[in-house]
C-alpha cells in the first residue's frame, strides 16, 4: 500500500483532472509502438503497424490507448488500494501475455511526454519536490518537455526543447 501525503494526492488528482484520457491514450500508445517497435509483438491483432503513419491512424491502437488511460483513471480513483485494483490486470499482463515489466516504464515515459506536450510548462509541476527525472535516460519528465540524448549516444548531452 502506498501512503500518499495530502500534497501528493492533490498533485495527482489535480494533474489527472487536466488530462483528456481519450486524447492522450492513443497518442501515448502510438508513440510507444513507434519509438519502441519491439513492443509491437504484443499487438499482432491490431493490423497494420508498419509505419508511423499507419500506427497513428490505426483505430485499434487508438482504442487500446483509451483503454489503458481509463485503467490509469481507476488508479487515481483508488489511490488507497492500487495494488488490489490492479491484481487481475497484473496477472493477465505478466502470466498470460508475458509483457516485459520494462514496457510499462516505456509506456509511462510516452504518457509523460504526451501530457507535457499538451499541458506545456507548469511552474507548479516544475517546483514540485516529487517531479520525476531520469538522468540515466537523459529525460526530464516534468510538465515541460526537455528531452536529452544519453551521453553515450554521441559523447555529449544534446538537448532538444519543444512544446
Amino acid at each position: 500500500m502506498v501512503d500518499w501525503t495530502d500534497a501528493e494526492r492533490s498533485a495527482i488528482v489535480g494533474l489527472w483532472g487536466k488530462i483528456s484520457v481519450d486524447e492522450i491514450g492513443p497518442q501515448a500508445l502510438a508513440r510507444l509502438l513507434i519509438v519502441s517497435p519491439w513492443t509491437q509483438r504484443h499487438f499482432s491483432t491490431f493490423g497494420n503497424l508498419s509505419t508511423p503513419a499507419a500506427i497513428m491512424g490505426n483505430p485499434a491502437v487508438a482504442k487500446h490507448g483509451k483503454t489503458v488511460m481509463h485503467g490509469l483513471d481507476r488508479a487515481v480513483q483508488n489511490l488507497d488500494d492500487i495494488k488490489n485494483t490492479y491484481t487481475a490486470l497484473s496477472v493477465m499482463h505478466s502470466e498470460k501475455l508475458h509483457v516485459d515489466p520494462d514496457n510499462f516504464r516505456l509506456l509511462a515515459d510516452c504518457i509523460t511526454v504526451c501530457v507535457a506536450a499538451k499541458l506545456g510548462p507548469s511552474s507548479e509541476l516544475h517546483s514540485h519536490p516529487y517531479r520525476i527525472t531520469d538522468s540515466n535516460y537523459g529525460v526530464s519528465r516534468s510538465s515541460g518537455i526537455r528531452l536529452s540524448l544519453p551521453q553515450e549516444y554521441d559523447g555529449k548531452a544534446a538537448t532538444a526543447r519543444g512544446s
